[in-house]
Formats: structure tokens, C-alpha cells, sequence
């Protein structure tokens, strides 16, 4: 479990870092949020890479030693966890890649982004609601909005005292609107997904978590608000 919201952090810095770069910046993060950016990349391709020998750790309930042997590594390969930690992997290959001059393209950014809300897309506890494409679908499209507004976080207090902050913090005012929404309609469809009825969600550990998560929303909500309303403007009226 500690592994998982390791790597999350790192795809939260890496490909979210990405989206970020993509959907606003349009070009690859410079300074010290692209060093930002390649660190979280690279803790989650070496993380996801470590979770296999863990699995199989597991799966052998084998001592931490056996990590030095082959045993646990094969077992972690051929088990389902496998493809949720090639993703990572590609996503934080892309990352590095984008952050080269030579192929520093938006094609690049984007698809670090989707690998990272990939990965997440094919595990965790919501996929075993019924229909499973559309959970898949909902936790994919979740996963991206949580993503770039994670990712956001770094680059933004970079920007935020270059010559190009009011441009960019307009930008990131239209999409991370889009983003809110997105996370709140694809948070409430999963929800209706597990539970089935709202007496049901309110009832079980999946709602309290659910109250947890919109109790973040509302954060994301009111920094939202605070920068479209009184950061944006004030850095403009500060340029202008």
C-alpha cells in the first residue's frame, strides 16, 4: 500500500507534471520544476519496478533477503500487477523525454499523462464495480483530472513569479475549471457504481472515504476560486 501512494506521488509530479505542460504551458517545465518533475518520474518507474519483487514477495510470503534471488521477481512479472507497473514505467520514460529539447513536443507531455492516468485506470478497488469498462473509464478519466491538478502545484509556484504568470495562470484557470468538473462527475458515477444507493454509500467504508475525498475537492474548490478571482487578477493588474 505505501508503495502504490509512492508511485502515485511520483506520476502526481511526473505526469502530472506533464499534463500540466501540455494543457497550459505548451512547452516542456523549465527551472526547478522540471527538476521537480524528472525526480517524481524517476521515483516511479524505479518504485513500480520495485513492487513486482514485493509481489512476489508476497505472493511466496518470502523474507525481504529473497529480494536478492530471481524467485520473487518472475513471480511478480507473470502476476496481474504487472501491467499496472509497465505503466509507470513508460509514463516516466516519456517524461524524461519530453523534457529534452529534442523531443520536447505536446505529443510527448500527453502521453505521459495518459500512461500515468493509465496506470491507475487498470487496478485499485473501484474496478470491481459492475459494469467494469465503465468503472474503468470513470477511475481513467478521474485519474487525469487528479493528476493535473496534483501536478499543477509545483510548476504554478514557479511561474508564478515570471514575466509569464498572468498568461499562464488564465490558462490554468479555464482548464482546472474543466478539471473540477470532470473530478466531481466521474467521483459521483463511481460512487453510484459501488454503492448501488445513497442509503448504501452513506453506510459503508467506501462513503466515509467518499467524504474524505469530497472534503479534498472542496480544497481544490476553493483554491480554484481564489485563483481565478483574486490571484489571476492581481498579477495582471500587477503586469499591466
Amino acid at each position: 500500500v505505501a508503495l502504490r501512494a509512492a508511485v502515485f506521488a511520483g506520476l502526481a509530479l511526473g505526469a502530472g507534471g506533464a499534463g500540466f505542460a501540455a494543457l497550459v504551458s505548451g512547452r516542456p517545465l523549465t527551472g526547478p520544476a522540471r527538476v521537480v518533475q524528472r525526480c517524481g518520474a524517476v521515483t516511479a518507474c524505479l518504485l513500480a519496478l520495485f513492487s513486482l519483487g514485493i509481489q512476489g514477495l508476497d505472493l511466496f510470503d518470502l523474507p525481504v533477503s529473497a529480494l536478492l534471488t530471481s524467485q520473487p521477481w518472475l513471480a511478480g512479472l507473470q502476476s496481474p500487477l504487472a501491467r499496472s507497473c509497465l505503466l509507470p514505467l513508460l509514463a516516466g520514460v516519456a517524461v524524461i523525454l519530453s523534457s529534452r529539447t529534442a523531443y520536447g513536443s505536446i505529443a510527448m507531455q500527453l502521453t505521459a499523462f495518459v500512461l500515468g492516468a493509465g496506470s491507475i485506470a487498470i487496478a485499485g478497488h473501484a474496478l470491481t464495480a459492475d459494469p467494469a469498462w465503465l468503472a474503468q473509464v470513470l477511475v481513467f478519466l478521474h485519474a487525469l483530472a487528479l493528476l493535473f491538478w496534483l501536478g499543477a502545484l509545483v510548476p504554478l509556484l514557479w511561474i508564478v513569479s515570471t514575466p509569464q504568470a498572468g498568461t499562464i495562470l488564465s490558462r490554468f484557470s479555464r482548464v482546472a475549471i474543466a478539471a473540477v468538473g470532470l473530478l466531481v462527475v466521474t467521483g459521483t458515477g463511481l460512487a453510484y457504481l459501488q454503492s448501488g444507493s445513497v442509503a448504501a454509500l452513506i453506510a459503508s467504508e467506501y462513503g466515509q472515504l467518499l467524504g474524505v475525498k469530497l472534503s479534498l475537492v472542496a480544497v481544490l474548490l476553493t483554491i480554484a476560486a481564489w485563483n481565478r478571482l483574486r490571484l489571476t487578477p492581481a498579477i495582471l493588474n500587477g503586469a499591466g
